[in-house]
């Protein structure tokens, strides 16, 4: 018998007595793998592409969708089967549609069905390009532009590049004890200044002190306490920072009695407060420092003389070369100025102490004459 002959013939109709055939094992195509990290910008959907799972096929369904600008929706979307269909009806329905289905029963999902063929023209809006997708795709650039429009897309850009606000202080106490670990001397409840800022202040700084506070927005609000130093340079240096849930008499007592034991202050003769007269600041520097010069930042000081009803460039101008005299001579001319320009005005400086606020009352051992805040303003 000729050999195209016994392949042809099924076993059934072999002589009997003689043995079965063996039946040929079926080669099995060979299926690809989608990957994520570099298919994505590149996709081509075609018969047994594999997916690792649904999760994965229907982000890169939804690619597809936002780059080709496409309409299409899902009329099958289980767990282990998914399948998309056109959604743009011109002249007839278009005849595009893709099926997957799990892999025997695996995870892993496959293209079992497909027709590439569009018959419908493209959307000018896509539902899908919304900011879940914007936020995933462009995370790092989205994160570092503070002044765009698409607040929502930014936000979950940083989400998915720096983490939630919740995981970050999760990690707080692992924080505090490397921190103990690797710098030996650190004070830390649960925030403060590292031992290398405390021994740079002690030693080369000068004993200038700036307080201020600002608020805390987001998921975590509060007000962020922060002393801040001058250097050599007359640069901003930062000593100390705590976060408080508030504002006030009791939460500038606790940061001050830390910043006290940090730097060694027994005696505040010698140093120099510089404060905003916000609120409990005042009270609590006059508690905690009685010793030391205490000064008011010229700048806040004149946002409450507008406040009080005296406003004008020529009457702001006038309060700070009053602020800037270094002996009383001068500071009396410039007072006299201020009686002659308008006597309310004048009346509202002459209550004020002029220790906190006027050159010429500053002591020189400090080797500082700053009137203003502004380290702890840029600091904030």
């Amino acid at each position: 018998m000729a050999v195209s002959d016994v392949n042809s013939l099924d076993s059934s109709s072999c002589d009997e007595g003689a043995l079965p055939m063996r039946k040929r094992k079926r080669k099995l195509p060979k299926f690809e793998d989608f990957r994520p990290e570099t298919d994505l910008n590149n996709l081509i959907f075609k018969l047994g592409l594999r997916f690792p799972s649904v999760y994965v096929f229907k982000k890169a369904m939804r690619n597809y969708l936002v780059f080709n600008r496409r309409k299409i929706k899902f009329s099958r979307n289980d767990k282990d089967k998914v399948r998309a269909v056109c959604d743009r009806i011109k002249n007839g329905k278009c005849p595009w549609f893709v099926y997957a289905s799990d892999v025997n029963g695996s995870s892993m999902v496959q293209i079992k069905s497909y027709e590439e063929e569009h018959t419908c023209g493209t959307v000018e809006r896509n539902v899908h390009a919304n900011s879940s997708w914007l936020a995933e795709r462009y995370a790092t650039q989205l994160s570092r532009i503070i002044n765009w429009d698409i607040y929502r897309a930014r936000q979950k850009a940083t989400v998915v590049s720096e983490g939630t606000y919740t995981k970050q202080f999760e990690t707080l106490w692992d924080y505090v004890e490397e921190l103990k670990k690797t710098n030996v001397g650190t004070t830390v409840q649960i925030k403060s200044n590292l031992e290398a800022t405390k021994k740079g202040f002690i030693d080369a700084l000068r004993p200038v002190v700036g307080l201020d506070a600002c608020h805390i927005k987001g998921q975590h609000p509060g007000q962020l306490l922060s002393a801040v130093g001058v250097d050599p340079n007359n640069d901003m240096y930062p000593i100390a920072y705590a976060v408080a849930e508030a504002e006030n008499y009791a939460t500038w007592t606790w940061f001050l009695e830390l910043l006290a034991i940090d730097l060694g202050i027994e005696n505040s003769n010698g140093y120099v407060f510089i404060i905003d007269r916000q609120k409990g600041s005042i009270d609590a520097v006059g508690d905690m420092f009685p010793n030391s010069e205490h000064r008011h930042c010229l700048k806040h000081l004149h946002a409450n003389f507008i406040l009080a009803g005296h406003r004008g460039l020529i009457l702001k101008q006038h309060m700070e070369a009053t602020a800037r005299s270094t002996t009383i001579p001068w500071f009396q001319v410039e007072m006299k100025k201020f009686q002659d320009l308008s006597g309310p005005a004048f009346d509202w400086l002459s209550r004020l102490d002029s220790m906190q606020w006027c050159r010429f009352h500053f002591k020189t051992h400090s080797k500082c004459d700053i009137l203003l805040n502004n380290m702890c303003e840029e600091f904030n």
